[in-house]
């Protein structure tokens, strides 16, 4: 990298549009927009897929249990939430190392191998005939799931700050668009091939929706562009757009960063990794709730077992929306903390509505907002860890400290949903990972936005004695988002 590229002028950083003033020319921001929207095309419709299958196959086993899968595998309640829960642990064993051997193994390899893997062993599901078996591969298919969650490090690499939100937001909303499509598939398979040779109804939903995985990651082996710094020829972005694209991703990133123990210590004595985990945590256990026993609350409002599969759409339709609006307003509005505590509020009162009446009509429209906040409030959550850490690995270090907290919570999501019909300990228990969320939500923003007011007083004071800051031309690997010219997102 060029001492150019280097440079990182506060007063840039500081712009109301700073990713706006990078390129100067027409020319430049014309290949710009050609840019985006070829990244558009080629990485987001294909890693939402693939999150999408991987959400699928995540929480199928809800739906297969409402199919009989508990009763054919002889399975106590206990044995199920314990086969519902090891998925997070395999999920936490790979989390870490996942996020810091992307940049080294590349995306086409660790995306595409990914999602294969879970695809397989949720394949092999439909050959479970005991507890064991059935623990076993979910764990597998928590440790491979892990591996496509480093997605969103690639894609900083690719969007600047203010686009990312939009994205996270069409990316993990195949997550929602997963709810709608499963409850779908499992009503569709269990009405029409119950039986069918030979195999029941929830052995159908494993195998199907395994071997579409299987086939969503070998597209990514394939298709999935490589790091911008380390493409020489492209048969998908012209020079000048590759140019562009190392330009843009120099302002945040550096090329071919290597692991530094020292960005690990910083990730690790800075406050704003702690909070932000702990919201991952509350984001990740509502969901984790919700994506396991939705067609259970929901069935407890006096459907049937096949009906309560149909209505969980309307709750993960709803939240399709808010989060693709949601996001799109955060990233034009240029603020994620606001977000993030209005779409948790809407969680709390829909928490607060469930654990107050048994009304059908009450119930479905509070597992609206539960779910329509739920998800806007994860997307957010995850956007705004990568735009607040800069060094690859402390960026590494702090999103896996996150989904280590997010997945380890989880776990304690799939033991509390276990007294029908109202549920009291599993919403309660909710409220109160609601309430944490906000809080932390909040005293982050407080920590940001006094950290932009110091440098921007540092920076006043230097402009006015006519002097330059010693650290202005530092590299970003070296002083991270300590950098005086940088600026949190709040």
């Amino acid at each position: 990298m060029s001492s150019e590229e280097k440079s990182f002028p506060a007063v840039v950083e500081h712009a109301e549009h700073a990713d706006d003033v990078l390129f100067d020319s027409p020319e430049e921001v014309a290949a710009q927009k050609s840019l985006v929207r070829k990244i558009d095309i080629l990485m987001l419709p294909l890693l939402s897929l693939s999150y999408l299958m991987a959400y699928i196959d995540r929480n199928n086993i809800g739906y297969a249990r409402l199919m009989g899968l508990q009763e054919d595998l002889h399975l106590t309640a206990s044995q199920f939430y314990n086969a519902v829960m090891v998925f997070y642990a395999g999920y936490m064993t790979l989390i870490f190392p996942a996020n810091l051997l992307l940049r080294t193994l590349g995306p086409k390899i660790q995306l595409g191998f990914a999602v294969i893997t879970f695809g397989v062993f949720v394949t092999c599901y439909c050959t479970a005939r005991t507890y064991a078996t059935l623990v076993g591969l979910r764990f597998a298919v928590g440790g491979a799931e892990a591996l496509l969650q480093s997605a969103p490090l690639y894609l900083i690499v690719w969007y600047g700050r203010h686009e990312l939100g939009k994205r996270i937001a069409f990316f993990y909303s195949a997550t929602t668009i997963s709810g709608v499509f499963s409850g779908l598939i499992a009503y569709g398979i269990q009405t029409t091939m119950e039986g069918s040779l030979n195999r029941a109804s929830w052995q159908w939903l494993f195998l199907i929706e395994g071997v579409i995985a299987t086939a969503f990651g070998c597209l990514n082996a394939v298709i999935l562009p490589n790091w911008p710094d380390r493409i020489k020829t492209s048969r998908y972005f012209s020079p000048t757009q590759l140019l562009i694209a190392r330009k843009r991703s120099s302002k945040h990133n550096v090329e071919n960063p290597k692991f530094r123990t020292d960005q690990i210590l910083a990730s690790l004595k800075d406050p704003k990794t702690w909070l932000l985990a702990l919201l991952a945590g509350c984001n990740s256990t509502i969901l984790a709730s919700t994506g396991a026993f939705l067609p259970t609350i929901i069935k407890e409002f006096g459907f049937g077992a096949v009906r309560a599969q149909l209505f969980t759409v309307i709750p993960y339709a709803v939240s399709f929306v808010s989060m693709i609006v949601i996001g799109y307003l955060s990233d034009r509005m240029r603020n994620k903390s606001y977000f993030i505590i209005g779409s948790l509020t809407c969680c709390l009162i829909g928490l607060i509505i469930l654990i107050s009446t048994t009304d059908r009509q009450a119930g479905m429209f509070a597992t609206c907002l539960l779910v329509g906040g739920a998800y806007p409030a994860s997307v957010l959550q995850i956007a705004w860890i990568q735009v607040t850490f800069c060094g690859n690995t402390k960026r590494a270090t702090s999103w896996g400290i996150a989904m280590i907290f997010g997945q380890g919570l989880s776990m304690s999501g799939a033991q509390i949903y276990k007294d029908p019909p109202r549920f009291f300990t599993g919403h309660g228990v909710l409220i109160g990972y609601v309430t944490m969320g906000l809080v932390c939500t909040i005293v982050a923003r407080i920590l940001m936005k006094r950290d932009n007011s110091q440098r921007d007083d540092i920076v006043r004071g230097y402009q006015a004695r006519g002097e330059r800051h010693p650290d202005i031309d530092k590299d970003l690997e070296d002083t991270c988002d300590q950098h005086i010219g940088f600026r949190y997102i709040i």
